[in-house]
């Protein structure tokens, strides 16, 4: 797979009419600290901004963990956008769908969801999504592994793996993968009221369903059978503890096991 410089009308050149219409500003970078924290922190703010780069210096994920930016090799990038407040939950978890349908559309195979933002193959992490606040806009954060090499792979905390690693054969440039996320995920966010619309769609996905799990919140610790995700996209659990269904909106899944 092949990975230049990002090149935005290589970009624009995949985008539908519709999808040209909701971007109101490329923001394109061969280094930043985090695209994320550049959007949060730009003014004006106008909805439909973008922000990609070549390599992170401070990128991060979840709670503040560092994610790993390598120079030139994967997609980190971020979307502003402006949405009221009662729309913001599980908006995550979409992002994650729609990632892994269109990556699975361009022909890599047997991907899933972890909640509540992780895309992994085989129990591998492959990319993770951020979701920060700024009044009533918000920023969409994603990073998704194209080429992980040995070295970057001894760096990282968690069992990782990059498209390249899961199937060689497909080659698509990085710029025209960009196009084909924009493409699935801005009509998402135009007309996004709310997770669910999406709640079955994402349990198809969900790569630990009716597994034990055991979920970390607030430096508790609560297990139980994963029975999906509720229409606010929250986690359910029937836990152990005392055999009853509970709902979960914050947390870090830490194990998991097969039933029985």
């Amino acid at each position: 797979m092949q990975n230049h410089a990002l090149i935005q009308t290589q970009i624009a050149s995949l985008l539908l009419p519709s999808t040209q219409s909701l971007i109101s500003h490329w923001h394109l970078f061969d280094s930043i600290d985090s695209t994320n924290q550049y959007l949060l922190d730009y003014q004006p703010k106008t909805q439909g901004q973008i922000c990609f780069a070549q390599m992170q210096t401070a990128g991060r994920g979840r709670r503040g963990r560092r994610w790993l930016s390598p120079l030139g090799q994967n997609i980190y990038g971020s979307i502003l956008w402006q949405l009221p407040s009662n729309h913001w939950q599980g908006l995550s978890l979409v992002i994650g769908l729609i990632i892994v349908q269109t990556l699975t559309k361009l022909g890599w195979q047997d991907l899933g969801l972890k909640w509540p933002n992780d895309i992994i193959y085989q129990g591998k992490k492959l990319g993770g999504i951020l979701i920060e606040v700024q009044g009533d806009y918000v920023v969409i954060g994603f990073g998704i592994n194209i080429v992980l090499s040995d070295h970057d792979l001894s760096r990282i905390e968690q069992a990782a793996i990059s498209l390249q690693q899961i199937n060689p054969e497909i080659q698509i440039e990085r710029n025209l993968l960009i196009g084909h996320l924009l493409n699935a995920i801005l009509p998402v966010l135009a007309n996004y009221q709310g997770f669910l619309p999406y709640q079955k769609q994402w349990q198809q996905w969900d790569a630990y369903f009716n597994q034990v799990l055991v979920l970390v919140m607030e430096e508790q610790q609560w297990q139980g059978v994963n029975l999906g995700v509720d229409g606010k996209g929250g986690l359910q659990l029937r836990c152990k503890h005392d055999n009853r269904v509970h709902s979960f909106y914050s947390g870090d899944i830490i194990q998991t096991r097969l039933l029985g």
